[in-house]
């Protein structure tokens, strides 16, 4: 089991002390920040953190520092599987009931209102008791995940699962986004036959991305630039008014790409990507000046339904420790049977192919594929 420790500057003293003490008692300590005070920073960086590693991995616990502890158990519980319970002082008894009525896993400490000593007694009692296995507690705790897999499965909320579109032309991309109506977001995969083999609209046959731009607007649209010139193609889907661009650096120098973004619009997200072969440092330099990177879960790109390449789990958990507060997502092989794996290995975000688009039911696909990381 690992403790995972988070805070901003206002939980930072109790963090630094109760991180020594509890390494002092040989527990496994992540933590995830802040690591220096900053009487400047803003909360939700640092225990989103936290919680995310709690989600993804059921056994850790996490302990979470604040002003009040308030609003950083709310970031906390947002997240599937983490059950954060508040202390700021009062009865020491009730993190402990949080453990044996509600299973918590998260302990969110409000700083402001109790001692570190307090703190470190608390944190003890609350780490060595256990939940109750009667089965009253059990039914009301198994209702709670029920609704977070409900919410996630209608699509209400969850963790964002992409539907990927290759256009074959611009009817075709019509009707593809008349079919994916359901999803709030989409990505176009962009081939010019030249940095990959495929050749997509608006290259074959010959198109421009503004005369789509009013069918566009009830999604929020990724395009991902597989193309050997992709400034140039970025500056035309632009004029569509997309919301997000990934480039790949191996078509893009970095002053480039660094001067492309300074002059972009401030809506636009900015994404890097590499190729299987292209070394992670080159992909951490890029990525010092993006807003999130995309691995590729397969080894060849500009195709959909190609075989998963596992080397992308290193990968994201290398990105992962390099940059802790970066979306990652991921583009390729990502099924039923690897967006769970994808997951726990620290992805958070998942474009899908075949296995929506190939499907009869492509809503129903998108909800599977939703629910199979919130079970």
């Amino acid at each position: 089991m690992f403790i995972n420790l988070a805070t901003d500057h206002a939980g930072f003293e109790h963090k630094e002390a109760v991180k020594d003490w509890l390494i002092s008692e040989n527990f496994s300590v992540i933590d995830h920040g802040a690591l220096t005070f900053n009487d400047k920073d803003d909360f939700p960086d640092f225990i989103a953190l936290a919680a995310g590693a709690v989600s993804r991995r059921p056994g850790d616990r996490a302990i979470i520092f604040g002003g009040s502890g308030q609003g950083e158990a709310m970031v906390a519980n947002r997240y599937p599987r983490v059950r954060a319970a508040v202390f700021y002082g009062g009865n020491d008894g009730i993190p402990s009931l949080s453990r044996q009525h509600n299973n918590a896993n998260v302990l969110s400490i409000g700083a402001r209102f109790v001692s570190i000593d307090e703190t470190k007694k608390v944190i003890w009692d609350w780490l060595h008791t256990d939940f109750l296995t009667e089965e009253k507690y059990k039914r009301r705790n198994d209702k709670i995940e029920k609704i977070t897999r409900h919410i996630v499965s209608t699509g209400d909320v969850g963790v964002n699962v992409v539907p990927a579109v290759i256009p074959k032309t611009q009817s075709d991309l019509e009707s593809e986004l008349e079919r994916l109506s359901f999803s709030p977001e989409i990505q176009l995969d962009l081939v010019d036959g030249k940095f990959v083999k495929q050749i997509s609209w608006p290259y074959s046959p010959l198109g421009e991305p503004l005369s789509i731009k009013r069918r566009l607007r009830n999604f929020i649209i990724e395009v991902d630039l597989m193309v050997e010139s992709p400034l140039a193609a970025a500056y035309r889907w632009l004029e569509a008014e997309v919301r997000k661009l990934v480039f790949h650096i191996e078509t893009i120098a970095f002053d480039d790409l660094k001067k492309f973004i300074k002059s972009k619009p401030n809506e636009v997200l900015i994404g890097v990507s590499m190729h299987g072969d292209t070394s992670l440092d080159k992909l951490f330099s890029y990525a010092e000046i993006a807003d999130y990177v995309q691995l590729m879960g397969i080894k060849e790109i500009g195709a959909q339904g190609l075989p998963f390449d596992s080397a992308v789990l290193e990968k994201i958990k290398q990105v992962r420790q390099r940059f802790p507060n970066m979306i990652i997502s991921i583009d390729g092989s990502v099924n039923r049977k690897t967006i769970k794996d994808l997951f726990l290995a620290g992805a958070d975000r998942f474009v899908c192919g075949s296995a929506i688009i190939k499907e009869k039911n492509p809503k129903q696909a998108w909800k599977d594929l939703r629910f199979l990381i919130n079970e």
